[in-house]
């Protein structure tokens, strides 16, 4: 929470002796606001709510008004390739981004301050463009976190942009995660602005425990890392979906059709066990014959040659991905999801 206190003057006249005389009383007026989130004035980053003076004494950029006036929009943004990220809502970009970052052979590193509150950290990749996999899907740029959580990370590369993951802390009181961004030999354009978010235990954006993705909406849409570029290999992970009120279920289905809007393994049709899915599947639990699927459609019918809705009746929500080996050169996923009620 920041205070602010403002000096109001009013002028009032003296009743006794001589009533031309006037006198100046001041009030002393304590505002209070809580240092929230909010958009500032170019709508391309948020920051935090502070006074004008703490917004530069933490070193932000004021940009814009908050709290009815009483507040800056305090915007966080480092450009250094090895730094400490101190503040909330902080946006860590390439050297002389938007350009691009043209050292190579180079890794850049981040460390996240953390606390005892401090249960999570989401990493909102507003833009990431580094080398491109393989066509077997091996990264030779990196995208790696680790943290005190003895969870391990998957490692990415390629296009980025448009999606997030979550770290687990540990609730260390020292780093919270420390982020790199290594850069091989080659001649790729790369840039990078992501937005680092530190989530405590009562935040609303906080995911379940080990989530990678979360997805808080009763609706919306989820896209493999490096969509219509290719896989990574080597990815283990879980999406994890917000079980809304009201709802016993949750649809799945491909958004689109070009790119192609599932492609996990060779096979065209649609694919719905382990022996078959060696390379990259999705897991959707569900209480029925299989939660297995890739091949070249989603769909609840084996071999099907059309795309269809799976449903996932286990609760908690969540969707598994996994990929080893070899991957398809334009495999991922670009798919759809909704709620459903109760019956």
């Amino acid at each position: 929470w920041t205070r602010v206190v403002s000096l109001i003057f009013l002028t009032a006249s003296a009743s006794l002796g001589n009533p031309e005389r006037k006198e100046k009383l001041s009030l002393f007026s304590v505002v209070a606001f809580p240092n929230n989130e909010c958009v500032s004035d170019d709508a391309t980053q948020n920051g935090v709510c502070y006074s004008e003076d703490d917004c530069g004494k933490y070193g932000g950029s004021a940009r814009g008004k908050c709290a009815q006036g009483f507040g800056v929009c305090c915007v966080f943004t480092l450009t250094d390739c090895s730094t400490m990220i101190t503040q909330n809502i902080t946006y860590i970009q390439n050297t002389n981004y938007p350009s691009a970052f043209t050292t190579t052979s180079s890794t850049c590193t981040y460390k996240v301050e953390g606390n005892v509150d401090i249960t999570q950290i989401r990493l909102d990749f507003q833009t990431v463009e580094l080398n491109q996999p393989s066509s077997t899907g091996t990264c030779t740029d990196s995208f790696t976190v680790t943290s005190p959580s003895s969870l391990t990370l998957p490692t990415l590369c390629g296009t980025l942009t448009g999606t997030h993951m979550y770290i687990e802390t540990g609730r260390s009181a020292s780093t919270a995660a420390t982020i790199s961004i290594k850069t091989n030999t080659g001649t790729a354009s790369r840039k990078w602005n992501i937005k680092v978010t530190k989530i405590d235990s009562w935040n609303p954006l906080r995911a379940p425990t080990d989530c990678f993705q979360y997805f808080p909406e009763t609706a919306g849409r989820i896209k493999s890392f490096n969509f219509g570029n290719g896989l990574m290999t080597n990815l283990r992970y879980e999406i994890c979906i917000r079980e809304e009120i009201g709802m016993c279920s949750f649809g799945l289905s491909q958004t689109q059709s070009s790119p192609d809007g599932f492609l996990l393994d060779a096979a065209a049709d649609t694919v719905h066990n382990t022996d078959d899915c060696t390379a990259a599947f999705i897991r959707v639990p569900s209480s029925g014959p299989t939660d297995i699927y890739c091949g070249g459609e989603l769909s609840g019918t084996e071999d099907d040659t059309e795309p269809g809705q799976v449903t996932s009746d286990i609760s908690p929500f969540r969707i598994g991905v996994s990929t080893t080996g070899n991957q398809q050169d334009t495999g991922g996923f670009d798919l759809t999801y909704s709620q459903i009620a109760c019956s």
